[in-house]
């Protein structure tokens, strides 16, 4: 994860994995990112039959803070997510008013 001024840049490897395997989701100042893969493989030769499963699964929650949800980006390639959390606009918490 690497902080800029106006957002956070995220790379994970996930070599293997097909987009439609990873899932994103952004809530109360969480970035999810999960993966759920099931892979199956059957080889059928003289004599005998190889069948293998294998199921994969992992998950990690990033406290990033107010993002701007709209704004969000992810790509997949060549095995590595790039995701492009923009920070929210901070609203000014204290102001000073003038008296007239």
């Amino acid at each position: 994860i690497r902080e800029e001024d106006n957002a956070y840049l995220i790379d994970a490897d996930m070599p293997g994995v097909k987009k439609e395997d990873i899932h994103l989701d952004y809530h109360d100042g969480y970035l999810n990112i999960s993966i759920n893969r099931e892979e199956s493989k059957e080889e059928e030769k003289k004599n005998y039959i190889h069948k293998e499963r294998r199921s994969c699964s992992m998950h990690r929650t990033l406290n990033l803070g107010e993002l701007d949800m709209d704004r969000i980006e992810a790509t997949l390639k060549d095995g590595i997510l790039s995701i492009k959390a923009p920070k929210a606009q901070q609203i000014e918490s204290k102001k000073r008013i003038e008296i007239k």
